[in-house]
């Protein structure tokens, strides 16, 4: 119960109080027995650990207590897989303490051996498929943030990513770019080459504009031919690497793109969607271009990436 999350509240805390007095009542009726001490002291205790049990059932808060935000989040550990482990050895070892003190039965020390033995032996075996369990776990979870096409980050990795990087920048009051790129006329290319003509050019495109990245920046597949980019540099610098992207773009095809820079307030659906709207101007600017969302002083950088194309 203390290494859970649980929700602590009145009901939880009776919980406590009625397994601690029920604990402390066991351990001295044990203790009168081994002496040979019968008396019902202790039965206001047992009766008090019963009420405390009752009041926390029939408290309002009891509901909060096993609820499912209230379970551990880091699942089963190897500590938790010890302690259990280590409280069922405790039937084994006071057999054998038993024994050794000439207390115990004409086979305590068979049983307490095999137990223990076993007891080991199963334990080594869960932490080992444990293991196994957390490194598929974490395989499985890696697998659903890559694009199962083009091998790089998809659209949930993006939206977890950028989300995590705008937190970094605002605590650092560093820059950040959004990029959204769109291959050109991608629907004709299919038609006139057929899908797998058009999956690889997917493929291909996006390890050759990843390859153009500088460490730390980000892309991803945002959906169908639209790609997203995250960039902690300037517009200036985002386009230059625009034009490198352009260069790298395989099968001489070309793309629109838009960009926008962060403003320091903004989250990551507003910057995307500015992001968006450049880019749905490259386009109806006519293609094989980008446009910056909000930087009209950026139309020469706009032109010479368009000349550079033919």
């Amino acid at each position: 119960m203390f290494t859970s999350a649980a929700r602590r509240g009145p009901a939880f805390w009776q919980l406590v109080a009625s397994l601690g007095v029920q604990g402390l009542a066991h351990v001295g009726w044990v203790w009168q027995s081994s002496r040979g001490v019968n008396h019902n002291e202790l039965a206001p205790a047992f009766v008090a650990s019963a009420l405390l049990l009752g009041g926390a059932a029939l408290h309002p808060s009891m509901v909060r207590v096993g609820s499912a935000g209230g379970r551990p989040s880091a699942g089963i550990t190897p500590q938790r897989v010890l302690l259990i482990s280590s409280a069922c050895l405790l039937s084994p070892v006071l057999l054998l303490v038993d024994g050794l003190l000439g207390v115990g039965s004409p086979d305590w020390m068979a049983a307490s051996v095999c137990s223990v033995v076993v007891f080991l032996l199963l334990i080594v075996r869960i932490l080992g498929l444990m293991r196994t369990v957390q490194e598929q776990s974490e395989q499985l979870e890696s697998l659903a943030y890559l694009d199962g096409l083009t091998g790089i980050p998809n659209r949930r990795a993006w939206d977890v990513e950028l989300e995590r990087r705008l937190a970094v920048a605002r605590r650092h009051g560093s820059t950040l770019v959004v990029g959204l790129i769109d291959l050109d006329h991608f629907k004709n290319y299919n038609d006139l080459l057929g899908h797998q003509a058009g999956d690889e050019l997917l493929r291909s495109a996006g390890s050759a504009w990843q390859q153009q990245l500088r460490a730390g920046d980000l892309i991803a597949r945002y959906g169908g031919e639209e790609f997203g980019l995250v960039m902690h540099c300037r517009l200036k610098d985002a386009a230059i690497i625009m034009d490198r992207l352009h260069e790298a773009t395989p099968d001489g095809q070309t793309f629109s793109a838009g960009l926008a820079q962060w403003t320091g307030g903004e989250s990551g659906e507003q910057l995307t969607a500015r992001a968006d709207a450049a880019l749905y101007a490259a386009k109806r600017e006519g293609r094989n271009r980008f446009s910056v969302a909000g930087h009209p002083s950026y139309t020469d950088l706009q032109a010479d990436f368009v000349s550079s194309r033919h």
